[in-house]
């Protein structure tokens, strides 16, 4: 879920992963969920949790995405 990256509180974290251009080791800053929406639009948020965000480690969720979540 997301508290392995975004932390169990939600207050950010650090991700791990393989940058697929170069097959290095990388570890991302996850940002902290706790203002997301004030930052970021709910359709904007809804996309990256279904389709997962691109050139980051944020994995797709949602079904339509090819992740392992449905809408509930």
């Amino acid at each position: 879920g997301c508290y392995g990256c975004h932390g169990p509180d939600g207050v950010g974290g650090v991700a791990s992963y393989v940058e697929k251009r170069s097959g290095v080791t990388v570890s991302w800053a996850a940002p902290s969920l706790n203002d997301i929406f004030y930052r970021y639009g709910r359709d904007e948020i809804r996309y990256w949790l279904v389709y997962g965000r691109g050139n980051s480690p944020m994995p797709a969720w949602g079904l339509a995405g090819g992740g392992p979540m449905n809408d509930q």
